[in-house]
């Protein structure tokens, strides 16, 4: 780079990431069958935390919600005392003005289908995440007009990356501040995010691994967990139908994966739900064009999703994606690596499919449909341009991925 290169890059550097206006975001944070949890704030904290579980009070609010009315002083209030599978609408209102609205919808208490999107890889503020962002919104509201409710987002990680120069990452909008989460989360999924839950999994670029140790309290914070309880790795349930183990596979404890694979094995074997999957950040498969499969260190947790019989495993990391085999090391599950939710790695992955066990990959910017109907689910990735899965030696793979129950 030259000197004036040198320039112009340290003049864009020490600009403000982006403007505080005031705006606030209502967003759901969690949904249960007679409850649900209701947050709101601003994406404008620089040093001070104005949205998230622990954010200061932006004063006395009110939230209705079909005649329930609750006041609260902090920025999130759970109403309890609702019907199952119940659509309910709502508003927020701050000093006599509505700063939000929407329509939730709660779990049945006894459920024998479920729909749901997973996305990983995809908080940089890029056009691409904007494009996947918004052909999930049409995705889900086609969906709500025909009846088929989705009913929450999981993320496999990479939910905020900063921002980068010549693919190097910048201490700039790396997710430590509120005002980091704007551009790459709290707009491009608004109108999400006042429906539908989203329940993440910590990725590399979510704390110390691949960033900065700061970034890490933030993301615990400005997401909401089961049972509000803030955790890197966790269990939830869907109507007695589908449970749901997230787990956190980065470094960024230096435990590793010991303590949590005994609580893995403790909750699998504790699990009646006819449908168990598991969703982290790491592949144990993985064809590249960059990173290869981290099968060793995950080797515990392989090792309970076949004794377990788990379905599914949904990952990312690696930014495109692909589809295992289905008789791996896992089986019965099967691997879905969905990595390219805003990112989009360049290069070919087919020279390294059939020594990664991996069936199908496509190299485009996507979400994954999920569908889970008795016996059956039905996986389908969508995205702004079509999806188009290759095998190993470039033949058409159908979709949507069909797997029944183990």
């Amino acid at each position: 780079m030259n000197a004036l290169g040198r320039l112009l890059f340290l003049a864009w550097l020490a600009l403000p990431p982006s403007a505080a206006d005031g705006r606030f975001f209502t967003y759901i944070g969690e949904i249960g069958s007679d409850r649900v949890l209701v947050a709101w704030g601003t994406a404008d904290g620089r040093g001070v935390n104005t949205i998230g579980r622990d954010s200061v009070s932006h004063g006395v609010a009110t939230v209705s919600l079909n005649g329930i009315r609750t006041v609260q002083d902090r920025n999130w209030v759970e109403v309890a005392g609702l019907a199952p599978d119940k659509v309910y609408r709502y508003t927020v209102t701050l000093a006599g003005k509505q700063i939000g609205a929407g329509e939730v919808r709660t779990q049945p208490a006894k459920a024998e289908r479920l729909e749901f999107f997973v996305i990983g890889d995809y908080g940089n503020g890029s056009a691409g995440q904007y494009a996947v962002a918004e052909s999930m919104i049409r995705e889900y509201e086609r969906l709500k007009a025909a009846g088929r409710q989705v009913r929450f987002v999981l993320t496999v990680g990479d939910n905020i990356y900063a921002d980068t120069f010549l693919g190097i990452p910048l201490p700039r909008r790396t997710g430590r501040y509120d005002r980091d989460w704007r551009e790459k989360y709290f707009v491009p999924y608004e109108a999400l995010l006042r429906e539908v839950p989203f329940y993440m999994t910590l990725g590399n670029h979510d704390g110390k691994e691949s960033e900065w140790a700061a970034d890490l309290p933030v993301q615990l914070d400005n997401f909401f967990f089961p049972g509000n309880r803030p955790a890197k790795y966790y269990r939830f349930g869907y109507g007695h139908f589908v449970d749901f183990f997230a787990l956190d596979t980065t470094r960024n404890t230096d435990a590793g994966l010991g303590a949590q694979s005994q609580w893995l094995a403790s909750e699998l074997a504790e699990s009646r739900a006819a449908w168990k999957i598991v969703y982290g950040h790491h592949p144990p498969y993985n064809a590249g064009p960059r990173h290869g499969g981290d099968r060793q260190r995950l080797q515990p947790i392989v090792t309970l999703l076949r004794e377990h019989r788990v379905a599914a495993y949904f990952c990312g990391h690696e930014h495109n994606f692909q589809v295992s085999e289905k008789n791996t090391e896992l089986r019965p599950a099967v691997m879905f690596l969905t990595g390219a939710g805003g990112e989009l790695r360049a290069g070919d992955a087919r020279a390294g499919m059939k020594r990664e066990r991996i069936a199908a990959w496509a190299p485009v910017r996507h979400f994954l449909h999920v569908q889970i109907d008795g016996e059956t689910m039905r996986v389908t990735p969508l995205g702004p341009d079509p999806v188009r899965p290759v095998d190993a030696d470039g033949r058409p793979v159908a979709i949507p991925f069909v797997i029944s129950r183990p």
